[in-house]
């Protein structure tokens, strides 16, 4: 994922309320994995400690959601006559269309 995705994971929770002295200016824009681009010698240094911090903070806040989907209902709702249709997949992987009613 991309370092900007990666900074996102620092932020408040999404729709929470902001504190009046919040400074969005100071919101990480891009996190970088600490290992890259350090050699073993500079593990030690503040600079890599805080990166380091960061890092593990980021990944606290990550969590991976997989939807499997076997069923989907599709709607267009902009036409004049409605349009539906429905997906559905049977066990060989092969998803069926269906023309439905309203």
């Amino acid at each position: 994922m991309s370092p900007r995705m990666k900074a996102s994971w620092c932020h408040p929770i999404p729709r929470s309320q902001l504190s009046p002295n919040e400074n969005l200016k100071k919101w990480l824009t891009e996190i970088h994995d600490p290992a890259e681009g350090h050699s073993k010698g500079e593990k030690n240094s503040p600079e890599y400690q805080k990166a380091q911090r960061r890092w593990e903070y980021a990944l606290e806040n990550f969590a991976a959601i997989i939807i499997d989907s076997l069923e989907v209902d599709y709607v267009d709702a902009k036409m004049k006559a409605i349009f539906r249709k429905k997906y559905s997949e049977d066990h060989g992987m092969i998803w069926e269309e269906e023309e439905l009613v309203l």
